[in-house]
């Protein structure tokens, strides 16, 4: 096929081609962006946290690491004692609301030290969730049969058809923690 081409040679459809992309993409991928996408997502919030961890003599920095040393020493005293689920017999329909039920033991862990999630998606052919979304479990109190268990509870839907499962795991909070996974603690059940 015969390109008509420019004095290097090149065909000037790829020319005009690349001249297209290089306007289109520019607005959109330039450094000007990235600098203030970083500055935003990353620079400010670091900047606001070093703020509030140093305000006071240090009294937020004091009071996380107080809290990550009782969090480390009682992680694995938490247990998930069941789950339960609206759907029982396992034929779900697309969109059909589930209601999930969990009950934990904390130990001497409160309900305010740790979030729990719903980890769900399509089952692949590993048995592993893959492309999976969260949902946060809402804490619903003590249980009262036993007080010594906290109730969880959430409602899911699924939006495509196939095998599709999840699983529950318990991350730390602290309103001080940078990310959840700071500490590098989380239980799956």
């Amino acid at each position: 096929m015969f390109y008509d081409r420019d004095r290097d040679g090149i065909p000037r459809q790829w020319v005009a081609k690349m001249k297209d992309a290089i306007r289109l993409n520019c607005p959109y991928f330039n450094t000007a962006r990235m600098v203030g996408e970083y500055a935003t997502r990353a620079y400010f919030s670091a900047s606001d946290r070093f703020q509030a961890m140093i305000a006071d003599q240090y009294a937020a920095a004091k009071n996380l690491a107080h809290w990550k040393d009782h969090l480390f020493e009682h992680w694995y005293e938490i247990k998930v004692e069941d789950v339960l689920t609206s759907a029982q017999d396992g034929d779900v329909k697309v969109e059909q609301p589930i209601a999930v039920k969990a009950r934990l033991n904390l130990g001497v862990l409160t309900p305010a030290d740790v979030t729990l999630e719903l980890y769900l998606g399509a089952i692949d052919d590993k048995g592993e969730i893959a492309e999976a979304r969260c949902v946060e479990m809402e804490y619903q109190g003590q249980d009262p049969q036993n007080p010594a268990h906290s109730l969880y509870t959430a409602d899911i839907a699924y939006s495509a058809s196939g095998f599709q499962g999840f699983s529950l795991r318990i991350l730390p909070k602290h309103p001080h923690l940078s990310h959840s996974s700071e500490p590098r603690l989380i239980l799956w059940a």
